[in-house]
């Protein structure tokens, strides 16, 4: 006698919170799964968010993809850095302004805002930065004062660094160089001592 089992469905951020000693966090009613990694002080969050969009008489999913950083700012230095033609369906935040690097080949593909060029010039400074965000097929990296880019707005100090794509990312490698971007940018923010 045969039985037939239906193949298990891989959970990205399980193997992933497995991988890297994170925790993984099931899904709940209103939230997607997701893994919680601990780097220094910061938990660095990488998980799936749907939009639901009303279609005339039904709805549609959209997927992202997000990552999150949350942190205690000492200044108010924002940034948004995202690749030439990336739709964008967000606000942007007050005094940003157009920048550019002074680094051909990186300002040719990307778009940089911020409120403080100074600053944003020393983060890209890293090569290492700058070679992930080449390397990457999406990018759409920011400060942000509202919880998980799209949420309530945060408390007074308190800003996260994200990330998101219009997918959902599911390989692992992909996943594991958007959380080396983002120690990367946490520890230059946090030797640059603007963040806590």
């Amino acid at each position: 006698m045969f039985s037939f089992f239906k193949k298990e469905k891989i959970n990205i951020w399980n193997v992933l919170a497995q991988e890297l000693n994170g925790v993984f966090i099931p899904a709940k009613y209103d939230e997607c799964a997701k893994t919680e990694i601990v780097y220094k002080d910061w938990k660095i969050i990488l998980d799936n968010y749907i939009n639901y969009i009303d279609v005339g008489n039904s709805s549609r999913e959209k997927w992202y993809t997000r990552v999150i950083a949350k942190y205690e700012a000492t200044d108010d230095f924002r940034f948004e850095i995202y690749k030439k033609g990336f739709i964008r369906s967000i606000e942007k935040f007050f005094g940003a302004q157009d920048l550019e690097i002074g680094i051909p080949d990186f300002d040719k593909k990307f778009i940089i805002k911020s409120n403080n060029g100074f600053k944003i010039k020393k983060l890209l400074q890293n090569n290492e930065i700058r070679n992930i965000l080449k390397s990457l097929k999406d990018v759409n990296i920011e400060t942000s004062n509202r919880k998980g880019i799209w949420g309530q707005e945060l408390s007074k100090n308190e800003l996260e660094l994200s990330y998101f794509t219009h997918k959902e990312i599911k390989d692992l490698n992909e996943l594991k160089t958007l959380l080396k971007l983002f120690q990367l940018i946490l520890d230059d923010l946090h030797d640059s001592k603007l963040i806590k």
